[in-house]
């Protein structure tokens, strides 16, 4: 293999390691994003409720 072929795969081998980490982090940004949602709906729900925000975590919608 030629020096300008080991080369160009290390580029590529790096810019794959980016985009594998930029996929990780969206991952996990999306992942965060879910989660307060889903927060922010069981506190919504446990409004209509009238019940306090601790019992909506535990499921307790009475």
């Amino acid at each position: 293999m030629t020096r300008q072929a080991k080369e160009r795969e290390q580029k590529q081998r790096e810019r794959e390691q980016v985009l594998r980490e930029d996929l990780a982090e969206a991952e996990r940004r999306l992942e965060a994003t879910v989660g307060a949602v889903c927060a922010a709906e069981l506190e919504w729900k446990a409004a209509e409720r009238g019940v306090s925000s601790i019992q909506a975590k535990l499921g307790r919608f009475g």
